[in-house]
């Protein structure tokens, strides 16, 4: 088999969030961080034949890099990566599978009964609050209403509690539900890839982000300060 760019994407995103990776039988990729705060899934065009553990998966895509156009056979406890060259000189890597119960996975199913709210989250504000973050030095985003006007904000959470602290904030949208709430989520755990977004607030403090332009969500648990409306 081939792997597409699209799937090579995904693999390089999940890499961010657990080193190491279960790949499935089929055309869903899942990973969950070793804090288990953040799960993603991803269906991708891409099937794969049958399960894959890979315990170094930024090590795996980093020997993937090496072929231009890598084609996939998979055996039993290794995979095979082939490419021909243009003088018809074949280049391989052999890559052997790590054992599934040594790898990290999602423990259950994740949904959204209840969700509190629901709203539109651009890529470009994602990445304006993301670099706000990253100048002002802080670790806190915050998603929030009053009832009338949703907004995200980058910020020292504990700092903004006790005293006067820096923060940037940008307006996302009016309120339909009008329900106050007060989310935060942690910036450094915040690796999605760059995207437009629905975000969904849950009523079992779940945060969801599921992409608009592709099959691929993310799960994020906020900081336990967070007030939920009602």
């Amino acid at each position: 088999m081939n792997i597409s760019p699209d799937t090579l994407e995904i693999l390089k995103n999940f890499s961010t969030i657990q080193s190491n990776l279960l790949i499935r039988e089929g055309s869903v990729l899942e990973t969950v961080a070793e804090s288990r705060n953040i799960v993603a899934r991803a269906t991708v065009a891409d099937v794969f034949p049958q399960d894959f553990g890979i315990w170094d998966l930024g090590q795996f895509l980093a020997l993937l890099s090496l072929f231009t156009k890598p084609s996939l056979d998979f055996k039993d406890k290794f995979v095979i990566v082939k490419e021909d060259s243009k003088e018809g000189i074949t280049s391989a890597l052999k890559f052997y599978s790590a054992a599934a119960s040594m790898l990290t996975t999602p423990a259950k199913q994740l949904n959204m009964e209840g969700t509190k709210v629901t709203f539109d989250l651009p890529a470009e504000k994602i990445k304006a609050v993301m670099t706000a973050a990253g100048t002002l030095g802080v670790d806190d985003l915050q998603f929030a209403s009053d009832g009338s006007l949703i907004t995200l904000a980058a910020l020292d959470k504990d700092e903004a509690k006790t005293s006067a602290s820096n923060s940037y904030t940008l307006p996302i949208e009016e309120d339909s539900e009008e329900t106050k709430f007060c989310i935060y989520l942690t910036a450094s755990l915040f690796r999605m890839i760059d995207d437009d977004y629905e975000v969904q607030l849950g009523a079992e403090s779940i945060s969801q982000f599921k992409s608009k332009n592709r099959d691929l969500t993310y799960w994020m648990a906020p900081t336990i300060d967070s007030v939920h409306g009602k």
